[in-house]
């Protein structure tokens, strides 16, 4: 692809180990994407050979590995103004064609007429097998007891429904190790059972009835093969644990017998709580109580990456001893992680770190002291699970992405009568960890050595990537050029 708002050639790391291009050269530059995000690129490759029709170019390209921002049918080559400088490329709005030029050689292309052909991607992404195979199957039935005999066959309505929803949940590249084609095969695997237990039921009632007119068949065989389908160790949502509330705030709920807890303020009269009440519940999935609700940034928005300092050697630190409460705490936190798939089981990890457990922060209240003085006290009430990542964290490359002052964010608003802030829940686990360095983010406790697949807190580089993540999707909110 010719790209002239790119400055920089660019190949994609897949193409360029498929070319065996030779030796990477190693390179510090960093680059910024469309998406204002920054990457490092692998490597550096130069003098490579570029066949435009007739004409044969030598470019120099930047080896990035992108390989989950480019989608089936994307291009993995981009050139840019370098390479458009040295073809001497001139382009012709008027008659829409596009020139490149080797000394006295000249091609020329036309652009309008390259528009109207379609792309030539063949690439399958679903085949939808089901109905097919169960027409097939319907049809091997006698057509004269089809005729006579009648039962109802919910599972042709609702084998779609379950493939829909089993995908929609545990279908990404980066969450689960699910692939499409084992699901396929179990999903087919129900329909022969499904319907043998259809034919035999129906031949049974055939031959002790006497009345033709009062045979119904229920299927009900195949209700327990489904669950199979599902993994086992998924587990619903667990209710949110209601906190105490100062005088001023009071809970109220979403959805009845008291689900989907919100907090709104003791001072809304009922028009107002009732408007208010009516805005939650149309963007309850913009809001999240458990885990299992934080919603996922596409990685080709935004990906974490832990980068090393040249001759960085791992570590791997031993677990910590925990008292039975922090142990009781530090199990209730990993059981919740691995339920809601953020960490897995890991065995050969180079990196290691132990667990640290901290009081939470909380809000200050006002406490007397000895001397009966009104003092600014903050109350410990819980216990947070953190991972000590000091030792990863001396040896990654530090990302010196500008983070915003309080005092600067104050001053925005000074002379506002009004203003609101989003209260992020887990919001780091929005952001998915680089398949390469999830296992770098490995910690021990004395359930087993789990890594992260989103980002955890505790890592030095993990508010820069927060903070660009954040500015690239309220860019335009914020105004900021």
């Amino acid at each position: 692809m010719l790209d002239l708002g790119a400055s920089i050639n660019v190949m994609l790391l897949s193409i360029f180990n498929s070319l065996s291009l030779g030796t990477l050269q190693p390179t510090g530059e960093v680059i910024q994407l469309a998406n204002r995000s920054v990457t490092h690129p692998t490597g550096f490759i130069e003098d490579v050979l570029v066949r435009v029709g007739e004409l044969i170019f030598r470019a120099d390209f930047y080896v990035l590995d992108m390989e989950d921002g480019f989608s089936h049918g994307s291009v993995p080559i981009i050139l840019g103004r370098p390479f458009l400088k040295i073809a001497r490329t001139k382009i012709d709005v008027y008659a829409g064609t596009l020139s490149m030029e080797f000394g006295d050689i000249a091609v020329h292309f036309n652009i309008l007429d390259a528009m109207k052909f379609p792309s030539e991607a063949h690439s399958v992404f679903r085949a939808e097998l089901i109905d097919d195979i169960l027409d097939e199957h319907i049809h091997d039935f006698d057509s004269s007891q089809a005729k006579k005999h009648s039962f109802s066959l919910d599972l042709y309505n609702y084998l779609p429904c379950i493939e829909y929803e089993f995908e929609s949940e545990y279908q990404s590249e980066c969450e689960t190790d699910y692939e499409p084609s084992e699901f396929e095969f179990d999903t087919l695997s129900v329909v022969p059972h499904a319907l043998d237990f259809i034919q035999s039921e129906c031949t049974n009632h055939v031959a002790g009835s006497t009345k033709e007119s009062d045979l119904q068949v229920e299927v009900q065989a195949a209700e327990p093969l489904l669950p199979s389908l599902v993994p086992s160790d998924v587990q619903p949502a667990p209710t949110p644990e209601l906190k105490p509330l100062p005088e001023n705030l009071k809970y109220a709920y979403l959805e009845d017998d008291e689900k989907l807890p919100v907090i709104i303020s003791t001072s809304l009269d009922v028009v107002q709580e009732e408007k208010l009440l009516h805005v939650l519940k149309k963007h309850k999935k913009a809001i999240g109580w458990t885990l299992a609700d934080i919603p996922r940034i596409s990685p080709s928005t935004c990906m974490h990456r832990i980068l090393l300092e040249d001759g960085a050697k791992p570590v791997r630190q031993p677990q910590r001893r925990l008292n039975p409460v922090i142990l009781e705490v530090v199990k209730k936190e990993v059981t919740k992680l691995l339920q809601a798939g953020i960490i897995y089981p890991i065995s050969d990890s180079q990196w290691v770190s132990p667990v640290q457990v901290g009081p939470k922060k909380t809000g200050l209240t006002i406490v007397k002291n000895e001397r009966d003085e009104l003092i600014p006290t903050r109350v410990q009430n819980s216990l947070r699970v953190c991972i000590d990542y000091w030792r990863l964290n001396q040896a990654t490359r530090k990302d010196h992405f500008p983070l915003p002052f309080i005092d600067q964010m104050l001053e925005h608003l000074a002379g506002k009568s009004h203003y609101y802030f989003l209260d992020g829940f887990s919001s780091y686990f929005q952001i998915h960890i680089a398949l390469e360095d999830q296992e770098k983010t490995t910690f021990s406790c004395p359930f087993g050595t789990f890594a992260y697949r989103r980002m955890p807190f505790g890592l030095c580089n993990a508010p820069s990537t927060f903070q660009r993540c954040m500015l690239s999707i309220f860019m335009i909110i914020l105004k900021i050029a």
